[in-house]
């Protein structure tokens, strides 16, 4: 008995401490301003221990700064990041710098255990981050290619290269708004210039036809593999409740035409930010430095390059649309005030990745019009209640049953409740139960709430 009063002294005491919290202010926040970009992990994704590196870490770090000093000029509420290593920590880092929230998930970690394994100090991801107040949180991960395995931030297990996708959620005036970022697999377009190229490089450099075969097989299947990501995404975003409204952005590596792009349109109901807009490119193989590595023919470390990554020498070095900011069927083409491209300058020589980022910022007002208020502070109650009801039973197992239930509610004004049972029979069953929950449970359904927990301490004997 010592130990149940010591747990409905713990509940006490936090439900106190909670009613002493004041109420939660929703915020007008006016028009949304979004960014999406792939921020660049700067690796050459080959090796087994460790990755090739194209910059040293002190590039990196100026290159973190460049970013960080072009978000803080556009003041974006809400940032869609690809490309994040390592994730957890490059996430918290420019969250706590920005003052903005941070949810983020571990795409490609290898083998590791608390940070120790192969490759060596590689952990990339997604992350969204968003302004606080808007109480951001993670609704999934979603795993759109990769055979299984164990993605997190302290324990990973896979060893090929999975592609993901992090959904979100934001409450914007009373309202929920679910965010969804993406970095699909990089595969060139087919496309017929490229085949043409892919021809003419088979030919100078002498390869075999079993060597071109290899290659245009692997492109194939690849373009391939990247549309069933985007069906699989859509499948996965249609599981979401279809009267929230929805911003999907991320890295497609897709160009607008593509049939990638075209089927999350057409079957996904889905609008391009930038439609009514100049079109642009968020890769720019002719000015931005960071791009030139692609151009290569050798990898980080110095090594010649396959042949598949050859013939991606030749897609890398065309200017193109890669990223974009998507909006879901609650949007219209006029919600949206402005899309540009953007990080997209350099400073004293260096760009702050090799993608350009993109900015779209939306009217709320008619999307979240029919949204629905599932989201709102829960109300104080100032009325206590108590009740309480007798128990008797008999059957022949446990002979005859008596004892009482009893209910007390909003003791401390937390819309907190207290349930209490106690039971006894002839047969020698007996058993308590206790049960505390900060709100009511009944009062949760399908609401927000800062702080939320539930207590159950039962002991049996018979």
């Amino acid at each position: 008995m010592k130990k149940a009063f010591a747990l409905l002294f713990a509940c006490l005491s936090l439900a106190l401490g909670f009613a002493r919290s004041g109420a939660l202010e929703v915020q007008n926040h006016g028009s949304l301003k979004a960014v999406t970009f792939n921020i660049w992990s700067g690796s050459d994704y080959i090796g087994f221990a460790s990755f090739g590196e194209w910059e040293s870490p002190a590039i990196r770090e100026q290159r973190y700064q460049i970013l960080l000093s072009e978000l803080r000029g556009i003041d974006p509420q809400v940032i869609f990041l690809q490309e994040v290593n390592p994730v957890d920590k490059y996430s918290r880092r420019l969250a706590r710098d920005l003052n903005m929230d941070q949810i983020h998930q571990v795409c490609v970690g290898g083998i590791k255990i608390f940070g120790l394994g192969i490759p060596k100090g590689f952990k990339e991801g997604n992350a969204i981050l968003a302004k606080k107040g808007l109480k951001l949180e993670k609704i999934e991960d979603w795993k759109l290619a990769g055979s299984p395995g164990v993605f997190s931030d302290n324990f990973s297990f896979h060893v090929d290269d999975p592609v993901s996708a992090l959904a979100g959620r934001i409450v914007w005036e009373n309202k929920p708004l679910n965010l969804v970022c993406v970095h699909l697999s990089a595969y060139p377009d087919l496309t017929p210039a490229l085949q043409d190229s892919l021809q003419a490089l088979c030919g100078r450099e002498g390869w075999s036809a079993s060597d071109c075969g290899k290659v245009r097989d692997k492109w194939e299947k690849g373009v391939k593999q990247r549309a069933k990501e985007a069906k699989l995404l859509l499948k996965k975003i249609a599981r979401l409740e279809p009267d929230v409204p929805l911003i999907l952005a991320g890295d497609f590596n897709s160009q607008p035409a593509s049939g990638v792009l075209e089927h999350i349109l057409a079957k996904g109901k889905f609008i391009d930010s930038a439609a009514e807009v100049p079109e642009y490119a968020t890769w720019d193989a002719l000015r931005n430095s960071n791009t030139f590595h692609s151009q290569f023919g050798h990898d980080a470390r110095g090594n010649p390059n396959s042949h598949w990554k050859k013939f991606t020498a030749f897609d890398s070095a065309q200017l193109r649309r890669l990223d974009y900011i998507l909006l879901d069927k609650a949007f219209q083409p006029g919600d949206v005030l402005n899309n540009r491209p953007v990080l997209n300058q350099p400073v004293n020589g260096l760009y702050p990745s090799d993608h350009y980022g993109v900015l779209a910022e939306l009217d709320l007002n008619a999307p979240l019009a029919k949204a629905p208020e599932l989201f709102g502070r829960i109300p104080r109650s100032a009325k206590t209640k108590i009740s309480g009801l007798p128990i008797a039973m008999y059957d022949t197992d446990t002979g005859f049953g008596y004892g009482a239930k009893g209910y007390l509610f909003n003791l401390f004004k937390a819309n907190e409740s207290y349930d209490l049972i106690l039971f006894h029979s002839t047969e020698g069953e007996r058993w308590y139960k206790f049960e505390f929950s900060l709100p009511d449970e009944e009062l949760r359904q399908r609401r927000k709430y800062p702080l939320a927990s539930t207590s159950r301490w039962i002991m049996t004997s018979g």
